[in-house]
């Protein structure tokens, strides 16, 4: 089992010597797959990008066509990722492109899907077959390219004489499609008037509401949107709530200080504020550090269950009664997200030397931005619009992982994200589970050192935590 990790590794990280090593002293790896994702080291190569890699592997007989747990091939991973040159190499080496994944979805779905002409091309000269449908949709590379309105792709497929008449699962032809988001373009227009008066003419209303379609969903793309509108709406409508009543608050309290409202008015404001008990409120350190981790919101129930002060919970994780997910979720904490991020800050926190200070190594005086780590990563919504399961943006914010980085600064620890913790946030179907792992997997292999920027000018005083410490 370390051999195959081993193997797995050098190929994520493009180490040809130790790879080389490996093979030597056990050469049946060559297709080996680890477990849980059943991923082999060609597909790992593929998917970091590691062409040199990848053409050692093929060299030494590995198997193009071995399908992971979702059913993908390294072929399928390459048009994934857009890497014209990896799919060169496992199409001159015997890749199949008709191989279809769990979804039903081959090589050739996928490029089209990410416009990629110069992929689609090549898959269609290597004999990539235009008619096979999805299980899901039963729609076919034509449907696809019907419904992304891309002309330079749909005409190159119509090159080899698609099956026109085939009907996807709700009855439509490609043709019916493609006349049907036509029609859409010329007829549907709105006027928006600005503040100034000027009306102006804007796109059709299928680009205002839904400027991009993705795989496997378009004929519910609108009402996706919509609900997602509807969303930012309630958002809105909540902060705004929250903003009227912290005015309402200050304005009954300050009359209740002036004494300047009658005895029923400082009634009511008596019951507006929020009697403080002695162990209720948090020491500025643990306050600070909460935000810091976006975890601020969870502050009143850690100070009421006692847990208040930093020092003590680091000291706690290193006893034989650690602060665990079932404790932080017995007291009230209901999100996952939230359980599991502060605690793999707590154990980095324990594990570090005591002798030099215990937080040492806390920065917070520097006024890091947030992001910081991970400041080419898109939102949530751009992340899931790659595996479309935009759909799925809420479930996964409200389950505390509220940006991309929260659920990739798990990877590799205790508390990393598995199909457990995605089966209870809500997400029941497998293949959409193992979807959003792989691109977990997929987004830690992606950020690079030289990605990294700290900006270290914002401050260089002491902040009240560094004092306190």
């Amino acid at each position: 089992m370390e051999s195959i990790q081993g193997l797995l590794k050098a190929c994520r990280v493009g180490d040809l010597e130790s790879l080389t090593q490996i093979l030597e002293v056990s050469p049946e790896l060559i297709d080996a797959a680890e477990n849980s994702l059943g991923w082999t080291g060609l597909y790992c190569s593929v998917l970091c990008g590691h062409y040199e890699i990848s053409k050692f592997l093929i060299k030494n007989n590995a198997n193009v066509n071995i399908k992971t747990r979702m059913g993908e091939t390294p072929l399928h991973q390459a048009v994934e990722c857009k890497n014209l040159k990896l799919c060169k190499l496992l199409l001159k080496h015997g890749a199949d492109p008709n191989i279809q994944q769990n979804d039903g979805e081959t090589p050739l779905h996928i490029a089209v899907v990410k416009n990629n002409y110069k992929c689609v091309c090549l898959l269609l000269e290597n004999n990539a077959e235009c008619n096979i449908q999805n299980y899901i949709y039963g729609k076919t590379p034509v449907h696809y390219a019907s419904e992304k309105g891309n002309d330079k792709i749909y005409k190159e497929i119509l090159k080899y004489g698609p099956n026109m008449s085939i009907k996807d699962k709700s009855g439509n032809t490609a043709k019916d499609m493609r006349n049907s988001i036509k029609d859409s373009k010329d007829d549907i227009t709105i006027i928006v008037t600005p503040i100034s008066g000027e009306p102006i003419e804007s796109a059709c209303l299928s680009q205002q509401l839904s400027p991009s379609y993705t795989r496997c969903n378009s004929d519910v793309s609108l009402m996706a949107e919509n609900r997602c509108l509807d969303n930012k709406l309630r958002q809105c409508e909540m902060m705004h709530k929250k903003i009227r009543e912290t005015v309402r608050s200050s304005v009954e309290t300050i009359k209740r200080l002036d004494h300047s409202s009658n005895s029923l008015q400082e009634m009511d404001t008596e019951r507006t504020v929020i009697e403080e008990k002695p162990g209720d409120k948090l020491k500025p350190d643990l306050n600070r550090w909460l935000k810091t981790l976006r975890l601020d919101s969870e502050a009143e129930i850690l100070a009421k269950a006692g847990y208040d002060d930093l020092t003590q919970l680091v000291k706690q994780m290193r006893t034989t009664i650690p602060l665990t997910e079932k404790s932080l979720r017995r007291i009230g904490m209901t999100k996952p997200g939230h359980r599991r991020r502060m605690l793999v800050s707590l154990e980095s926190l324990a594990s570090q030397d005591d002798t030099g200070g215990l937080f040492k190594q806390i920065q917070c005086c520097l006024s890091f931005p947030r992001n910081i780590w991970f400041n080419n990563t898109s939102s949530l919504e751009q992340w899931l619009d790659d595996l479309c399961l935009r759909d799925f943006a809420e479930i996964i914010r409200n389950a505390g992982f509220e940006e991309v980085e929260d659920l990739i600064v798990l990877a590799g620890t205790s508390y990393a994200i598995d199909d457990k913790v995605l089966l209870e946030i809500g997400i029941d179907k497998p293949g959409y589970r193992e979807r959003i792992l792989a691109k977990i997997r997929e987004s830690c292999g992606g950020l690079k050192t030289e990605e990294i920027v700290i900006d270290r000018s914002s401050n260089n005083t002491a902040c009240e935590l560094c004092e306190i410490m």
